[in-house]
């Protein structure tokens, strides 16, 4: 019923033509017609198509396309059907409606049989207005559907990515801590009152690690004041034989990266690089920008690199697959040599997204 005044809208479209095409006849063939017995030929022959309709697209749908052999074997007679149907109602109300009809019943009938192949296209077009109608439709659910499982999917990726860095982060928290026990415990034989100040600074820094939890990005000025920490617990460890150079350009700092993310690389630049030589060493960390991508860079003038200290260090591995999580192709980590032929080189390069205080700015 909601339907109703729609189909009798969209019937009356062709009533209308109907009945100027009427008025234009009876005139010309002078046939005493009124308006008023015009109308009700035209609106009353093409409003049978209002519940015809439904039931056309009820047949439509319980013999579809799909099985067009059955389909056709339905529709085919059935058009037919309805075109008789329509033009025996057209021929009846044109006789019975205007008073002075100037034909008989049957002179009637057999001038309206002549439109028979037009009026059974009109099924035709009811039908296959239904089946667009309804391809729409399933097109749209399925688009629908589609957009859904997509966001769905994102949101299961986002959290699987999530979990990964989280464990990841989890990992790499211990892995840190044991190694700084056990150079405390080294020390502890050696210089008492180093290792003191050595679990001092290293409480200082555990306490930084649990408060920043879950974060995912920190500024790199943040990340840099939290390595200069780590620094100056190995500063108390090695002592003269280890000179650090860390240098932050200005436009970096501001810069958001994933939280820790230098502090493995140069913990394992110390390991393979330093703390197996005697003799003084020295170890540089940057951060800049170029070319607008974010460029962190940690030499050491140790040995060299060294394939080893890449596939049995938890900590390098635990950095490129956070990398990897986070950016995919977008990051690169590296290992080489630098400039001069001497020691190793680890570069990270990161796009340099707008940091939150660059945005609000």
């Amino acid at each position: 019923m909601r339907k109703l005044p729609l189909l009798l809208l969209i019937w009356a479209i062709p009533a209308c033509i109907s009945f100027l095409q009427g008025w234009l006849i009876y005139r010309g063939m002078n046939i005493p017609v009124t308006p008023l017995e015009n109308a009700l030929i035209a609106f009353g022959a093409w409003w049978i198509w209002v519940p015809a309709t439904p039931f056309i697209v009820w047949l439509g749908r319980r013999y579809d396309a799909r099985s067009w052999r059955k389909a056709a074997f339905i529709h085919l007679p059935l058009s037919m059907l309805f075109g008789v149907l329509f033009l025996g109602w057209s021929a009846v109300l044109s006789f019975s409606v205007a008073d002075q009809w100037p034909m008989s019943f049957a002179a009637t009938l057999a001038n309206e049989v002549l439109f028979l192949h037009l009026v059974a296209l009109i099924y035709w077009a009811v039908l296959g207005v239904s089946y667009a109608l309804d391809y729409h439709a399933r097109y749209e659910t399925e688009k629908e559907r589609a957009l859904m499982l997509d966001l769905e999917r994102s949101k299961l990726e986002a959290a699987l990515a999530g979990a990964k860095l989280s464990a990841l982060q989890m990992q790499l928290q211990p892995h840190f801590l044991f190694n700084s026990l056990h150079a405390v415990s080294a020390l502890m034989s050696t210089d008492v009152a180093g290792a003191r100040r050595m679990l001092v600074r290293l409480a200082d820094l555990l306490r930084t690690v649990l408060d920043s939890g879950d974060t995912r990005s920190v500024p790199l000025r943040q990340e840099f004041e939290w390595l200069e920490q780590y620094l100056d617990i190995e500063a108390v460890r090695f002592g003269d034989r280890l000179t650090c150079d860390v240098r932050l350009a200005a436009d970096a700092g501001d810069l958001d990266v994933p939280p820790f993310i230098l502090q493995p690389v140069v913990e394992n630049a110390i390991r393979h690089g330093i703390e197996k030589r005697a003799a003084a060493r020295q170890l540089s960390v940057t951060g800049n920008v170029e070319e607008g991508r974010l460029v962190l860079q940690v030499m050491d003038d140790g040995p060299g690199y060294l394939p080893s200290a890449v596939t049995s260090g938890v900590g390098l591995a635990n950095t490129k697959e956070r990398l990897q999580t986070l950016y995919g192709a977008s990051a690169t980590l590296e290992i080489g040599t630098p400039e001069g032929g001497k020691g190793c080189a680890v570069t990270i390069t990161l796009p340099a997204p707008v940091s939150d205080h660059e945005a609000k700015a």
